[in-house]
């Protein structure tokens, strides 16, 4: 719009309803065209106060809640006390604010930048973490015009994300290349392992991504399509410790790993089944592997890389040792 219209006044405007709406406004400049959009600074009388779990300011540069002051805050839910005392509150020096559930980060000149909703965190495979930042993470892929990310069976062990893409114009992307982009960009964890490709995201009638519509879809979600028999080259040989971290995470994943390349999250691992492959990494070959290591190798040839290294240094170590020990003069 910006671009086709330069000379019209181009504004982001935000604000909920229990702050009478409009709360914060950025005029659009070409330097924002290349990020997201700052919602601003506040207006019209409003205030905006970026506070930490225990309500203290936090620092600029730093995510907090952004909690709402002035006197375009309203009184609270009709019929609702419990709901009201839960979300609006006096605070010292300030008065009456609204809590809105939204992360937002203040910079350095004041405006304010909106990271998502505080309740839009979930735990997938072990990790906290934000749809928000895989959404953001994949709109800027040239390939996408627009996705949301939700969770498959939230609060369960077996939650993994599903990502629902409408293609840009002209193009018809593989999820498999998706999903290998999106790994060189973000932590393993964050990779969606269910992908649906959409001609538009259904909207509710105020407008707004219908994200219970995805929900209740998730049965057509489906995994990134697996390639034809026969158009595939079969996986390299394993080495011997590649077959022993193999077969350990097999007996986790209860599943057989054959490929050298196969990604521990990919195939359905989470923090909990990679402390018990540890452990039998351990039992195996006596090496003891950081879970932290583990998690940022998630590859079968990554992890036999790690348990080689330790082998030789435990092998040196001893050498080093016994080395020692024989230089000792004998006691007379």
């Amino acid at each position: 719009m910006l671009r086709a219209f330069p000379w019209l006044d181009l504004c982001n405007v935000y604000g909920p309803t229990e702050a009478t709406t409009f709360t914060t406004l950025h005029r659009i400049r070409p330097a924002d065209l290349t990020g997201s959009v700052p919602i601003g600074r506040p207006f019209g009388g409003a205030r905006a106060l970026v506070l930490d779990a225990d309500r203290r300011p936090v620092p600029d540069g730093t995510r907090g809640e952004l909690w709402i002051a002035g006197a375009r805050v309203t009184l609270g839910y009709l019929g609702r006390p419990g709901l009201t005392a839960e979300l609006f509150a006096d605070l010292p020096g300030t008065g009456r604010a609204y809590r809105t559930g939204d992360r937002v980060l203040r910079r350095p000149d004041g405006v304010l930048e909106y990271h998502g909703r505080l309740d839009d965190q979930v735990k997938v495979r072990g990790f906290r973490i934000e749809p928000g930042e895989v959404e953001h993470a994949l709109r800027s892929l040239p390939e996408v015009a627009e996705t949301v990310v939700v969770v498959r069976r939230a609060g369960h062990e077996d939650a993994a994300l599903t990502a629902y893409v409408v293609p840009a114009e002209g193009v018809r992307p593989v999820p498999e290349a998706l999903r290998r982009r999106l790994a060189e960009r973000l932590p393993a964890h964050l990779v969606p392992t269910a992908w649906t490709l959409l001609d538009a995201l259904p909207l509710t009638t105020s407008g707004k991504v219908d994200r219970r519509a995805l929900a209740a879809d998730d049965a057509a979600a489906v995994a990134a399509p697996a390639p034809a028999p026969g158009t595939t080259p079969a996986p390299a040989a394993l080495t011997p410790i590649q077959q022993v971290v193999a077969a350990a995470w097999s007996r986790a994943l209860e599943h057989e790993v054959t490929a050298p390349d196969a990604d521990f999250f990919a195939e359905g691992g989470h923090s909990l089944l990679a402390m018990w492959v540890v452990d039998d990494l351990r039992e195996d070959l006596g090496v003891e592997l950081p879970l932290g290591d583990f998690l940022d190798h998630p590859t079968v040839a990554g992890q036999a890389d790690l348990v080689e290294r330790a082998l030789l240094a435990a092998e040196a170590e001893a050498e080093a040792g016994a080395e020692a020990a024989g230089s000792e003069e004998p006691t007379r």
